[in-house]
């Protein structure tokens, strides 16, 4: 692989980086402007009965997800 070559590679994947990130920098102010998804019970925040275990498996699970999301942009990005 010639030199030209090899910084075209390298600056696609920077772009590609760029884009995801950009992403994910856009999706997470869309998220923090948007009021929280309606449950069946008080918000966590309001409610003593939700144990410190089970916001943690919440929160763990939203991250997850995140992952998710941004991984499946990262490949359209690249795609």
């Amino acid at each position: 692989m010639s030199s030209s070559e090899k910084e075209q590679s390298n600056t696609d994947s920077n772009q590609s980086l760029k884009v995801a990130i950009a992403m994910a920098l856009l999706r997470s102010k869309l998220v923090q402007k948007q009021p929280p998804p309606p449950t069946h019970h008080l918000s966590s925040s309001s409610d003593p009965s939700e144990s410190d275990a089970q916001k943690w498996k919440r929160k763990a699970k939203e991250r997850k997800q995140a992952i998710l999301r941004l991984k499946e942009d990262l490949k359209e990005a690249e795609g």
